[in-house]
């Protein structure tokens, strides 16, 4: 009953069945940024992470992390204590990066618990690119 209570509740939190894939030629939330403006990208990722109530976990020159804790759903599905996490990774292609977001549900022990990339992470990309790209700059502007 507790792994049926646990599936449903995924499906709730995650939002598997809400989310379409991204709009993307790889399917997953991701941009593409100028390599020298990784720091200017991560500022503005940041601001919108703690806008929507968000804490810095990690930022490292190869992702950045960003947590809350989790509903009452997670909670019953996870333990006590569990957590969101939005999580970017930063892979160098050539003179540019490649940011890949995702959101994670954290149990409480601090496992992964589940992992999705969906059209909702693509579009908090797509408004950090759209900020990113509004700011001064001293590389060339990429989409």
């Amino acid at each position: 009953m507790r792994r049926l209570l646990a599936a449903v509740s995924a499906l709730i939190i995650i939002g598997c069945a809400a989310s379409r894939p991204p709009e993307t030629a790889s399917g997953k939330a991701e941009v593409i940024i100028p390599r020298g403006e990784q720091q200017r990208f991560t500022d503005v990722l940041v601001k919108n992470a703690s806008e929507r109530e968000y804490s810095v976990l990690e930022v490292t020159a190869y992702k950045a992390a960003f947590e809350k804790s989790g509903n009452f759903g997670m909670s019953l599905a996870y333990g006590e204590g569990s957590r969101r996490r939005l999580a970017f990774d930063f892979v160098p292609a050539g003179d540019s990066l490649r940011v890949v977001g995702r959101l994670e549900a954290v149990g409480a022990r601090g496992n992964i618990e589940a992992t999705r990339t969906g059209q909702d992470i693509y579009e908090f990309l797509m408004k950090t690119m759209a900020e990113f790209n509004a700011g001064p700059s001293s590389a060339p502007i990429l989409k």
